[in-house]
């Protein structure tokens, strides 16, 4: 074997170790020293090779390093040594701690008596486990309770004064006695100045006791008096609102489409009846004869005229046309494209109505007794809207807007707004010699039981 072959002792080392040194020694001799480098690569490779997640791993594995370092003759492990020991300490605390913490949420710190009786479970289980750091959390857990007990005292001493009167002068001389002697049976430290605290309170409770609404009155008599006409006032108020709102939800119930019917079950009625629709209207066009659907239940009067009127249009066409053959053969059979219509007249509004129609005097149901007069002007028309109802306690409810009214089309709008109210809008559409009558932010020309909403038919 060559003595200056630096394989030669890498091989020896690995197969028979060097637990003497004297294979170390020999390379060193001949000026190898490659012998020292190879145990510390040895040495990092057997480490590598170990687990030290848990103080069980480091233990197991701190002895096979102790007899893997004599095998090889590994100088250097004492400093390697001590830091898997503290790492296994460490581990070891860390897991204490989380069994001391597992324990410790168990337990009851929300009382003064409750943290002494946990901290007397927690040193028994710190013992047992030989946790070294209970110390620190022990001074903790008693500090806490000290504040836990000075607050539950101050809670019954605070509930015991209330319990008391200390309302004027001479109550407060007669039980104070009795609240210093409940303060020494539990253990509560009166402040020196105690009592001259609860002077500015017993004067302050005794205005409180005085004021009603922010008002400060001279006796308590009188503020009690106070408080009871006050309440009086919201009562009733409560109760005009109320009655106020059943007001507009029985005429919500009574509205359909827009419209005020006298009464609900008309408004039902309403509601119920059957409508003719776009679709509907075109079949009627395209076949006649299903006009015959509107005489059934359901459909009302006015659903009834276009498809009766669609109906005879084509039967007058018919017939013109039978006597059309028998008197001239030659002559064109009458069509719906060659039928004229006569152009709306310029003196009409949309329903027929003619401008001049509308002045005058019109009466009806309103929220109440209704009545409009109109008359014609240079700007337009002069309007004149009035109610009258009976309301609660046989108070009579009235209301009065006029002014210039603006007609478009076959509607006529008037606006009035005074000063510190709403802009008020009165709508008024006509339709033959009725008028529909509608009212927006209205209500500072009417009383609360009354209004402008309805219909209203020409004298």
């Amino acid at each position: 074997m060559n003595p200056y072959s630096e394989n030669n002792y890498s091989l020896w080392l690995k197969s028979f170790g060097d637990s003497d040194g004297r294979l170390e020694l020999a390379a060193q001799y001949f000026g190898v020293h490659v012998v020292k480098q190879e145990k510390q690569k040895l040495y990092e490779s057997k480490k590598t090779s170990l687990k030290f997640s848990t103080p069980e791993e480091c233990k197991e594995s701190l002895s096979v390093l102790e007899n893997y370092v004599k095998e090889i003759g590994y100088q250097n492990f004492s400093n390697e040594k001590s830091e898997i020991i503290a790492l296994t300490e460490k581990l070891e605390n860390e897991r204490k701690q989380i069994q001391y913490d597992s324990k410790r949420k168990t337990l009851d710190f929300t009382t003064a008596n409750g943290c002494r009786q946990s901290l007397s479970v927690l040193e028994s289980f710190a013992l047992s486990i030989n946790f070294t750091n209970y110390d620190k959390d022990k001074a903790h857990i008693i500090e806490l309770a000290d504040k836990l007990e000075r607050q539950e005292k101050q809670s019954l001493f605070q509930q015991k004064k209330s319990s008391l009167d200390f309302s004027n002068n001479e109550v407060l001389e007669k039980n104070w006695p009795i609240l210093e002697e409940y303060a020494i049976s539990i253990g509560y430290q009166l402040a020196s100045d105690e009592k001259l605290k609860m002077i500015p309170e017993m004067e302050n409770k005794e205005k409180a006791s005085r004021t009603v609404n922010g008002v400060l009155y001279g006796t308590v008599e009188m503020a009690r008096e106070a408080a009871k006409v006050a309440q009086e006032a919201e009562r009733i108020a409560r109760e005009a609102a109320k009655a106020e709102q059943q007001r507009l939800d029985e005429i919500q119930t009574r509205t359909v489409n827009g419209k005020v019917f006298d009464t609900v079950e008309k408004a039902e009625k309403e509601k119920s009846r059957k409508k003719v629709g776009i679709i509907l209207a075109i079949g009627f066009l395209i076949f006649p004869p299903l006009s015959f659907m509107t005489f059934m239940k359901g459909y009302s009067f006015k659903a009834r005229i276009y498809p009766i009127c669609i109906l005879l249009f084509f039967l007058l066409i018919f017939v013109a046309a039978i006597f059309s053959d028998k008197d001239k053969k030659d002559k064109p059979v009458l069509t719906p494209s060659v039928v004229n219509v006569p152009p709306q007249q310029e003196n009409k509004i949309d329903g027929g109505t003619k401008k001049n129609d509308i002045t005058g005097t019109w009466k009806g149901n309103l929220e109440g007794e209704g009545q409009m007069d109109i008359k014609s002007s240079s700007t337009g028309f002069d309007v004149s809207l009035n109610v009258s109802a009976a309301s609660a306690g046989g108070m009579a409810c009235t209301g009065t807007i006029d002014g210039a009214g603006t007609l478009s089309g076959n509607t006529l709008t008037l606006v009035k707004k005074e000063e510190g109210s709403q802009t008020c809008t009165i709508t008024i559409k006509f339709s033959d010699n009725t008028a529909s009558v509608s009212e927006d932010n209205c209500s500072f020309f009417h009383g609360a039981a009354c209004g402008f909403s309805g219909t209203l038919k020409k004298e």
